[in-house]
């Protein structure tokens, strides 16, 4: 009986800590925000090990698209947003009873550009800067994903790297 005691407290607490980052769009019995988040950071990887696309500077980026997309993007829009966000979306595109803000997705298009150049810059010879028109296909990429994020009102921890990784093998 003293055997469990402790591991039923670990449960509880990591229970509490749990549905404490959860909203009404995971309620139920089991959390799978959580799960959500690491497939969907894992998923690009797993696809581009399978797919392996042409070697140029989106197909680089592309293993990184759920890192940079959930890790990066939502991070910094969600911390933006949440701190300096005055001007939402309106309902008729992010849903009803969203709180997600222009600013906020400003913020995670500037850290998913700024990552992923940084990720290309450590990784590519200094002499060989990518060209134009791949860095315009990265922007175009970075921002109709993190727009179609501020414009969902579903669990996008799935469906939007695997967008952000095909929009990046389709500007290479």
């Amino acid at each position: 009986v003293r055997i469990l005691a402790p591991r039923v407290t670990l449960v509880h607490g990591l229970d509490t800590f749990m549905r404490s980052l959860t909203d009404s769009r995971d309620s139920g019995t089991v959390i799978l925000t959580h799960l959500y988040l690491l497939i969907g950071c894992a998923l690009p990887t797993c696809l581009h090990v399978l797919l392996l696309p042409p070697p140029n500077v989106p197909a680089f980026i592309a293993p990184f698209a759920g890192v940079l997309i959930l890790g990066i993007g939502d991070t910094a829009a969600s911390c933006v947003g949440v701190l300096y966000g005055h001007t939402r979306w309106p309902a008729s595109l992010a849903g009803h009873g969203t709180h997600k803000t222009f600013e906020g997705t400003a913020a995670a298009v500037a850290a998913v550009l700024f990552a992923a150049l940084a990720l290309t810059a450590s990784t590519q010879a200094p002499a060989t800067p990518p060209a134009v028109a791949q860095v315009v296909g990265v922007a175009c990429a970075v921002v109709l994903s993190c727009v179609l994020e501020a414009c969902t009102s579903q669990i996008d921890n799935l469906f939007l790297p695997l967008i952000f990784y095909s929009t990046l093998l389709l500007a290479a």
